[in-house]
């Protein structure tokens, strides 16, 4: 917020600044005007010089944010299909970090890593037991009847998105999913993932 101000004072200090140096440069000569349209190159060409490299060169580093700048075309298509056909308040369950739900899909996510929860303190046992549930589903550990009674007893509309990058780590992961039509519902198919509806 405060650059915003900043940028609006440096516009409003623009029209004057450039009639000084309009005026400025119509009364030097030689060395001094030769000065001048040096600093005034120097003025506006280092910050698009700047820029152009920003843009062309910082590029991300980490694999979580490389991945987090490169979401597909059937990924996009995922996510349009959650917006159009999942309620407003549905909770999605995911077996990545890259936080993608609320932005592209307009839906909550179930949980995030321990950490970012511990860090806003947020450590209670209800959570602890999110994030239980969420490995036991995205890990080869068995899903217990009580992992589900305690999805069930959130009173929300939880999905769980089984991500092909999710089904590459975990081939049985959708079989388990699959095979407990009493659990979970398959409810899209696509390039990029599946998606499963927790039954009430």
């Amino acid at each position: 917020n405060e650059l915003k101000f900043i940028i609006v004072f440096f516009l409003l200090l623009t029209p004057p600044v450039a009639w000084q140096i309009i005026g400025g440069f119509q009364r030097s000569h030689g060395m001094r005007r030769a000065a001048l349209v040096f600093g005034i190159g120097v003025l506006f060409a280092v910050p698009l010089v700047l820029t152009v490299r920003g843009i062309s060169l910082e590029k991300p580093v980490e694999p979580t944010e490389a991945r987090r700048a490169g979401v597909s075309k059937a990924e996009r298509d995922l996510f349009a299909w959650i917006r159009d056909h999942t309620p407003a308040g549905a909770v999605f369950m995911e077996g990545n970090d890259y936080n993608w739900m609320p932005v592209f899909g307009d839906r909550r996510s179930f949980i995030g890593t321990r950490q970012t929860i511990e860090i806003f303190g947020y450590g209670n046992e209800e959570v602890a037991q999110c994030g239980r549930v969420r490995s036991a589903i995205f890990s080869e550990a068995p899903i217990t009847k009580e992992d589900i009674d305690f999805l069930r007893g959130m009173k929300l509309s939880i999905y769980i998105v089984a991500w092909r990058e999710d089904s590459e780590r975990l081939p049985g992961l959708e079989g388990r999913l699959a095979d407990r039509p009493e659990w979970f519902e398959r409810v899209y198919g696509g390039a990029a993932g599946t998606i499963y509806r927790l039954v009430p």
